[in-house]
């Protein structure tokens, strides 16, 4: 059952239907942008473990933004306009599969950052900006059409990361902190 699970998992990530006009962009300290992706592109061709695919230039209201400046890992999860949605496009019993798997990949990567001793945030807003020491990155977390429950690493010298919870080890979220200079 719980194969049959994440291969919905794995569909529901991956089966996009519209085409949407993703722009995105990083800034340096000062606020100029450093990166910028302009292209429109299908959902469909967006790479989910790639933060630039969050990246957002749009203005950013900033009671719905959280401000990460600390290295950590941010769990994200659904809305419940989210919740509603999927369980309307999937129906009742394959919905529950997807959020019971999906609360399952969260708790067990949550095990691993508490046994790593990695500080955690629970995503509280729909946009983050992590304040990294040479550049800046505000990113659309409800992005339509992307993956509801997320896991996002971010160290102050490197660009965030977004992780996939489904076969996450210890050594992928090692990997991503340990210091390099």
């Amino acid at each position: 059952m719980k194969l049959f699970g994440v291969a919905v998992l794995i569909v529901v990530f991956v089966n996009c239907s519209s085409p949407k006009d993703d722009t995105g962009a990083a800034t340096d300290r000062d606020g100029t942008t450093v990166q910028f992706k302009a292209d429109s592109v299908p959902v469909s061709d967006i790479d989910y473990f790639n933060i630039r695919s969050y990246l957002t230039e749009d203005p950013v209201n900033q009671s719905d933004l959280t401000i990460v400046e600390e290295d950590c890992a941010i769990l994200v999860y659904p809305t419940e306009e989210q919740l509603d949605r999927m369980e309307k496009k999937y129906g009742s019993e394959d919905f529950y599969v997807i959020a019971d798997d999906a609360s399952y990949y969260h708790g067990m990567a949550i095990g691993l950052l508490d046994s790593l001793k990695v500080k955690k945030i629970s995503a509280k807003t729909s946009f983050l900006r992590f304040v990294g020491k040479k550049n800046n990155y505000t990113i659309d977390l409800r992005k339509e059409d992307f993956p509801e429950w997320n896991l996002f690493l971010f160290k102050k010298d490197k660009e965030p990361a977004v992780i996939g919870t489904v076969g996450l080890t210890a050594e992928v979220i090692q990997d991503y902190f340990k210091n390099e200079r």
